[in-house]
This record gives structure tokens, sequence and C-alpha cells, in this order.
């Protein structure tokens, strides 16, 4: 009992530390912090340390709810104004991933620099490309299109470098043994859930006015929109808990544990074929392919006679899908999407290399006066490539593509170090769950959040912990 009371004070007090530090930097900056928000501070830090699974599970759980965000003002300093626009939104899950950093941060200090504890020296995977895209979107701040430097710099610095430190690599260095995998999994497959049951409530209960055809959509609760307004939003999310439904079944051992998880996926999935998102169908049509490929071989040939029946049950639902991408409404959204891609080349002409700013597309599209004749109100690039191409030109894209193949032929060469095993099967299937998450932000516009980066990160963090497993038998409490 005195080493833990030890160490809890010594928490405290750098925690404070740390904490007081931060907040005079943006009161420095013209941020006003009030002492509440300093103790709210220290508080999550000291729970963070101590109980840093709990926290982290906390942040896994909180990924999908982007519309769960806090505003803090920036103050009347023109710097801050210029910045951050009056004020910082933040999501709630990235007050989380603040205050598990610094513990992480904190950890790794005491336990791995001072106690030379293994179990925390940092692993930083993909470094060197993902600097690569950072230093890219820095870089477009000197273009001479850019009309927002210092936009430009906040942007590289948040959300890009941002997204790969806490998605990527608060994930590799937290989940790092088989029973944390299937806690995380666990988790992500909980919010597919409410995320599935949402969509169904639409369809049941609040189904869309004065539309044909209604569709799975986010519901408002709260007097908020935790998974946004748009249908994509819960499309996407659903796209990859339904992958770690199929990951799960491999990771589990009871039989009515894999029943229970099959019944899920298929909830999952229904409702998010019910969404009518054209991107989300061309993505499980991709993965379908791939699992059908590398993991269900045997399973096609023996239940061949199962798939043409279901086959042919889809079909009236495919054959709405295509009454419905010709509708009014769908045909708008493309048309809306050729001129946003036209916008996009247009200025990646005129700056090819640098391009025209990184975080400046609304602003580009906004400086457009036929498109708000068009459509209204500007719009992100609805497509990753574009967005880099106006952004950070070829550069930032040859950077996101070595970021691509590192990562490709890292989890590849994993997968191929693993000897036939459930847990080689459910890491194919996490990488082909990554391969879907990257392959949506061609059409979407979700390409700096966890949505992206968290399944790369499991993806890599289940390299380990099954290398780990399988040499040490490691199965160590989920909150140690």
């Amino acid at each position: 009992m005195p080493n833990l009371a030890k160490k809890g004070v010594f928490t405290l007090s750098w925690g404070l530390f740390l904490t007081i530090v931060a907040a005079a930097a943006l009161i420095a900056t013209g941020i006003p912090i009030g002492p509440i928000t300093i103790i709210a501070g220290v508080v999550g830090v000291f729970f963070a340390f101590n109980y840093p699974y709990a926290t982290f599970g906390l942040l896994v759980l909180l990924i999908p709810f982007l519309g769960f965000t806090v505003s803090i003002p920036a103050g009347a300093v023109p710097l801050a104004q210029e910045a951050f626009g009056g004020s910082i939104d933040i999501y709630v899950g990235e007050v989380v991933a603040i205050v598990l950093l610094i513990a992480w941060i904190l950890r790794v200090l005491f336990l791995w620099v001072r106690r030379q504890d293994v179990n925390w020296k940092p692993w930083l995977p993909l470094f060197w490309p993902a600097m690569a895209i950072v230093a890219t979107h820095l870089l477009s701040a000197l273009s001479p299109l850019n009309s927002d430097v210092v936009l430009s710099i906040k942007y590289a610095m948040r959300p890009v470098f941002w997204s790969y430190l806490i998605y990527v690599v608060l994930t590799v260095n937290f989940v790092q043994s088989p029973r944390r995998v299937r806690m995380v999994l666990g988790l992500v497959i909980v919010t597919g859930l409410l995320a599935a049951l949402m969509g169904f409530a639409s369809l049941a209960f609040f189904p869309e006015a004065g539309v044909a055809i209604p569709r799975a959509r986010p519901l408002p609760m709260f007097g908020t929109n935790p998974l946004g307004l748009n249908h994509h939003l819960l499309a996407e999310w659903l796209s990859f808990s339904v992958m770690a439904c199929i990951a799960m079944v491999y990771l589990s051992k009871s039989k009515r544990a894999k029943r229970l998880l099959i019944l899920a996926a298929v909830f999952q999935a229904v409702i998010a074929l019910l969404t009518f998102a054209r991107s989300l169908w061309i993505v499980f049509a991709l993965q379908a392919v791939l699992l059908g490929y590398l993991v269900w071989k045997e399973e096609l040939r023996k239940y061949v006679k199962t798939l043409l029946i279901i086959g042919l049950l889809l079909l009236p639902l495919i054959a709405v899908m295509i009454e419905f991408s010709s509708s009014a409404v769908v045909q708008g959204s493309t048309s809306s999407r050729l001129m946003l891609t036209e916008i996009a080349l247009n200025f990646w002409a005129q700056s090819p290399w640098i391009g025209a700013g990184a975080g400046t597309f609304v602003t580009l599209v906004d400086r457009t006066a036929v498109f708000f004749i068009e459509f209204g109100n500007p719009m992100d690039a609805h497509g990753w490539i574009q967005k880099l191409l106006a952004e950070v030109g070829l550069l930032g894209l040859m950077a996101v593509g070595w970021m691509a193949v590192a990562a490709y032929r890292f989890l590849r060469d994993q997968i191929r170090s693993f000897k036939p095993s459930p847990e080689r099967t459910a890491l194919i299937v996490l990488s082909i769950a990554v391969f879907g998450a990257a392959f949506y932000q061609l059409f979407n516009t979700n390409y700096w959040t966890g949505k992206i980066w968290f399944p790369l990160g499991i993806a890599i963090a289940c390299t380990y912990a099954f290398r780990k497993h399988r040499t040490h038998h490691d199965e160590a409490p989920l909150d140690t």
C-alpha cells in the first residue's frame, strides 16, 4: 500500500506539472483555461496512468462518434483566431486521447527509461512514411496559392500527425496481447451494433419523409448527432465493424460465441447495405472477393448452393440500389462530386508539386463561384486522391503512396511469417479491413480520423500481440 500511495502521489504531481505547462502554453496564446479545466486534466491523467487500458477502451468506444465535440474559446489573440476560427472544436474522443497520451509518456519515461521495463518501450511502426506525409503537408504552406499559411501548419499537426499518433502509435503500444486484441475488437463490435441499431431504428420508426426509398441513416441523440448527419458516416464504420466480427469468429473458441458473432456480422452488413451508400457497396464487394480468395476458398466450394441462394435473395436489394442510384438526389450528388474533382485538378495544375496548401480545399471551393451557384455551400473533396493533389500536390500524394506500400508490405510479410492458425486468419481479415477503410476514402471525406487509421493500428498491433503470445504465452490482466 505505501508503494501504491507513493506511485499515486508521484503520478498526480507529474500530471499536475504537465497539465499546468500545457495550460500555460494555451493561455500564452490567448486561450482561456480555467482552474476546473486544469483540475479535470490532472484527475484525467491520474486515472489514465493507473488505468491505461480502461482509458484506451474508452477512446476506442468514442472513435465512430464524431458528433460528440467540445468547443474551447480561442480568445482574442489574432494568431489563435486565425488558426482556430474563434474556438477549438475537438472530438470528445480526442480529449480522452490527450489524457492517455500524457499518461503514456509518463509511463514510458518512468517505466522504460528509468526502470528499463521493455513492455513500455515505444514502438513507432511506419514512422518515416508518416513523417513524410506530415513534411509534405508542412511544405505546402510555402505554396504561392496558399492564402492561409497558419491553417496549413496547424492542419499538418492536427489532424494529420495527430491521426498517426493516437490511432496507430497509441494502439500498437497498448494492444500487445491476444486478450487485449479481443477486448478492442469486442468494443468495436459493440459500437458497430449500436450504429446498426440506430440505422434499424431510422428505418423502422423514423423513416425519411418525402423519399420513395428510405435508407438507414444516423439519428440524433440527446440534442446532438453522435454518428454525424450523413448516411456514409454510418456505412463506413459498419464496413469495419463487420470485419471485426469476422476476425473475432476466428479468435473465439466458444461455438455459441461464434454463432452470435456471425449473426452480429450479418445484421450489421444488412443495415450497412440499406444505407444505399454506393461507396459501401463497392467496398463490401471488394472485401467479399478478397475474403473468398484469401480466407474462404474451401467454404465457397462446400457451400456453393447456399451462396447462390443468398445471391438470389439479394437481387431485389440490388434492383432497389440501381433504382436509387438513378434518382435525382443521387445524380445531384454525382454532379457535385464531379465538379469538386474538376476544382481539385484545376488548382493542382497551378501548383503541381506542393499543392495549394494543406487544409485549404474548402476555401478553394468557396473561391469558385460556379460551385456556389450550382450546389450551395462549399464542401470538402469527396476523394482522398483529389484532395491530396489539390492541397499537397504530387509530393503529398507520393508520401501517402509510400505509406500505403509500406503498410501493405509490412502486413504481407507478417502474414507470411505465421503458420496456418486462427490468429493468422484473423490477421488476414483485419488486413482486408484496412484495405476497405482506405478504399472507402477514395469516395469520402474522413481521411484523418480513426475510421481509417485505427484499423491500420489494430492490424499492426495484432502482428506483435499474436507473435508475443506464441512465444511467451502472455495473458496479462486487462488493466495492468
